[in-house]
């Protein structure tokens, strides 16, 4: 998802996954469920979810953690109400897009994943 003004330059107009911050005692698989619903207005707790990896980036200004997830099903429909804008993308689109930096971690990593058969996209 975009990212619309933020307060930092280096994310504004960036994409990013959609997620947010770990609650008290909330896990980050609970985390992703709840920032799904907030985010997207969708309820994906009973999809099958994965844990896919965790990123530490330092940005300029603050260093983020990011637990990532691999989320399956057939039918998303959901609300945008955090961003300006979405992409669904093919694995070949995923490096036009301008990621965050710490989300273009990911994206390496999924891409890498893919082409070797790590992850499947069905």
């Amino acid at each position: 998802m975009q990212n619309g003004l933020k307060k930092y330059d280096y994310l504004t107009d960036h994409f990013e996954f959609p997620g947010g911050k770990i609650e008290e005692r909330e896990s980050p698989k609970d985390t992703i469920i709840r920032e799904i619903s907030e985010e997207l207005h969708t309820d994906i707790s009973g999809y099958r979810i994965e844990e896919y990896m965790i990123v530490t980036h330092a940005y300029p200004d603050f260093t983020v953690t990011l637990h990532n997830f691999l989320i399956y099903t057939d039918d998303f429909e959901f609300e945008l109400t955090e961003h300006q804008s979405f992409r669904w993308c093919s694995p070949s689109e995923l490096n036009s897009l301008n990621w965050a930096a710490a989300d273009k971690v990911v994206v390496d990593h999924l891409l890498e994943d893919l082409s070797a058969g790590r992850i499947k996209t069905a």
